[in-house]
């Protein structure tokens, strides 16, 4: 079978797309390194062997090498969200939200990775300042995993359809970043720890939005068989 040569338009498609990554690598290094704010855009040029007017080309400041960076990083755990809300064996709601916290953490794993991530961090709150800027967008993404899933325990009338979407996923959003914040600021906080954290957390803010079966629903049958139980 003849081989099919890739054209050049692929070529520079993709020699393109690798220098980009090449460059958000060489820029989380200088971050990790010596701080967001200390790193010019001319020392991710020296150190890629690039121009400086290269760099401009991909990323037109650092606030937006900052975004792309965020970007890219929430992309690569889109699959792990995937897997968790489509998963079939997990049917407890709170427990599929721990776990959504849980791989959230990403690959987020050494003193170094978190040191990277509190710069990160700091640098996305000093810039964030518009509700439909870079940083917005990218947590988008996260909130629309959350709502899915949400959504999906409704369908299933696992979760009551009175609760308030918007906010119940405000809420769980919130939780998350608290505990990724916590991580990365805690060197000996491990991902079990932030997983064992979520599944308390999501349990008592789950238990709010289940529904009662309807043969529940009426108070005087609740408090009739509570007086029968207490007579056996």
């Amino acid at each position: 079978m003849k081989k099919v040569k890739p054209s050049i338009d692929g070529l520079r498609v993709r020699k393109k797309g690798d220098r980009r990554i090449l460059l958000l690598k060489v820029a989380a290094g200088h971050f990790r390194r010596i701080g967001y704010e200390k790193t010019r855009m001319e020392d991710i040029a020296a150190t890629a062997k690039v121009s400086t007017k290269t760099v401009y080309n991909y990323f037109f400041n650092k606030q937006n090498l900052l975004i792309r960076y965020l970007e890219q990083d929430r992309a690569s755990m889109v699959s792990a969200y995937e897997k968790i809300i489509t998963h079939p064996s997990i049917k407890d709601p709170a427990e599929t939200l721990a776990r959504l916290v849980h791989a959230d953490i990403g690959e987020v794993r050494s003193g170094n990775d978190k040191k990277l991530w509190r710069e990160l961090l700091a640098a996305e709150t000093r810039a964030h300042r518009s509700a439909d800027d870079g940083f917005a967008t990218n947590r988008k993404v996260f909130l629309n995993v959350i709502e899915r899933a949400l959504l999906q325990f409704q369908k299933s009338g696992q979760l009551s359809r009175t609760i308030p979407l918007p906010i119940a996923v405000e809420m769980v959003y919130a939780i998350s970043a608290y505990n990724f914040r916590q991580y990365c600021a805690i060197d000996t906080l491990t991902p079990e720890d932030v997983l064992k954290t979520a599944r308390v957390q999501m349990k008592i803010l789950v238990g709010n939005w289940l529904c009662v079966p309807r043969d529940f629903k009426n108070a005087g049958w609740l408090e009739s068989k509570e007086l029968e139980l207490q007579k056996q």
